[in-house]
């Protein structure tokens, strides 16, 4: 089961982005609970230098969950995103999907510290939001 909860002042809507994101994870084969989250760069700079050691903003950061039917969380940084949306030419609720299939995928084990681990992933996503034409 995917919840979704936002903590930012952004008007989007959570039971839709928790939908397409439990289709997403049916599309994986995967079973767990997953927590969505969004947030804004000041939160998520925090984790990102608490958890990974890096002083600056990013998309998206994972956390597993405990493996008791919690596969974790996904903190989304929504200004990050809108910005990442302007630059590739597309919609900003594209890339909240796009941005948390990725953190989906991390969550079930891909990794994308190498060139060819990037390349899966952003083909998965890719032909996720296409399929379902989410733009």
């Amino acid at each position: 089961m995917v919840t979704a909860c936002n903590l930012t002042k952004q008007n989007i809507d959570l039971d839709r982005w928790q939908k397409i994101s439990q289709l997403f994870l049916q599309e994986q084969q995967a079973d767990g609970d997953i927590s969505l989250v969004l947030v804004g760069d000041r939160r998520i700079r925090h984790l990102n230098n608490q958890y990974r050691h890096r002083d600056q903003t990013t998309d998206v950061l994972s956390f597993t969950g405990d493996g008791d039917g919690q596969l974790g969380e996904i903190m989304v940084n929504y200004q990050q995103i809108t910005r990442q949306a302007r630059r590739f030419g597309h919609s900003t609720w594209r890339e909240l999907i796009f941005i948390t299939t990725h953190g989906i995928l991390h969550l079930l084990g891909y990794d994308d510290d190498t060139d060819g681990g990037w390349q899966v992933m952003e083909k998965i996503s890719q032909e996720f939001v296409e399929k379902y034409k989410i733009c």
